[in-house]
Order: structure tokens, then C-alpha cells, then sequence
């Protein structure tokens, strides 16, 4: 079985932290269905042309994205360390790794579980092509441009 995990932290502009959301989620059956079908194929579409900035998102790339109305911005999830977080993949173990985005810069509010996702190949819908995974629930939240959102979104192959 293969699962997800997400956190997400904010970091307020005085420093303080704290956990927004800390759970489990699904794995979209689309992405498990992409899996079934690469023994039967030759193709690639693993998550390396990762966002390298926040904001605006960047049509072909891949990564974390939130949505704010009908706007989508991408999360930072390649480069250096910033707010005491690494952007990117962390080393995978055998049995689960863990992609880190980070965003600020931009006041927005999330509103809900289909605001936050993680995906291949992201598309002007707003959306991704792939769509991987997204929050099994989630509570508006309201950024300012100063704060920091940081996501870390761990997928986990579990023994059945």
C-alpha cells in the first residue's frame, strides 16, 4: 500500500511556528494507476523538474502547489536551505521519501483540501497533469505576504 503523509508549518514574522496540518492522506488513484502502467511501459514521469521559486507557477514544472481562488502559486522545492528548511528531496529511505516546499511573498488564503496538491507536469487549469496526492482535509488558512508556509509531503510504501 502506498500512502501519504503531509505537514504543513507556518512561520510568522516574529518567528513564531506552528503545525496548520499534520495527517495521513490517499494517494490518488490516478498516480496509482500511472504506477500499474509503467510495467508495462517505458516512460518517465518522475518529479525532477521541480518549481525553483515561489509564486506564479511555471506551466511543465513539478512540485507543490496552492491554490487562492483561481490562482495557483507553486512552493520553492529545489535549491538552499531557508527558514531552517531545505527545499527538495530529503535522502529516501528504503520505504518512503519526503519532498519540502517552501512559499512566501504573497498574501493568499487556502481554503480547502483541493487547494494543496502534490504533481507532475503543473498546467494553467490550475492543476497538474498528474495530480499525486492532495490533503485528506484541510482548514482555511489565511498567509501574509510575510509569512512562510513550509509543506513537507511524505509518500510511504507500507507492507500490506
Amino acid at each position: 500500500m502506498i500512502r501519504g503523509h503531509i505537514k504543513a508549518t507556518v512561520i510568522k514574522k516574529d518567528g513564531t511556528k506552528f503545525v496548520h496540518y499534520d495527517g495521513d492522506n490517499q494517494i490518488q488513484t490516478v498516480w496509482l494507476n500511472y504506477l500499474a502502467g509503467l510495467l508495462q511501459n517505458d516512460t518517465d514521469y518522475s518529479l525532477d523538474t521541480l518549481f525553483s521559486d515561489y509564486g506564479a507557477i511555471t506551466i511543465g514544472q513539478d512540485g507543490i502547489m496552492v491554490i487562492d481562488d483561481a490562482s495557483a502559486y507553486k512552493l520553492k522545492c529545489t535549491g538552499a536551505a531557508e527558514y531552517g528548511y531545505t527545499p527538495g528531496w530529503s535522502e529516501p529511505t528504503s520505504k518512503s521519501c519526503k519532498l519540502t516546499g517552501i512559499f512566501t511573498g504573497t498574501g493568499i488564503t487556502i481554503e480547502d483540501k483541493d487547494s494543496v496538491m502534490l504533481g507532475y507536469y503543473a498546467v494553467d487549469a490550475p492543476g497538474f497533469s498528474i495530480l499525486i496526492a492532495k490533503p485528506d482535509s484541510w482548514s482555511s488558512l489565511a498567509l501574509n505576504s510575510s509569512d512562510v508556509l513550509v509543506i513537507e509531503w511524505t509518500i510511504t510504501y507500507q507492507d500490506a
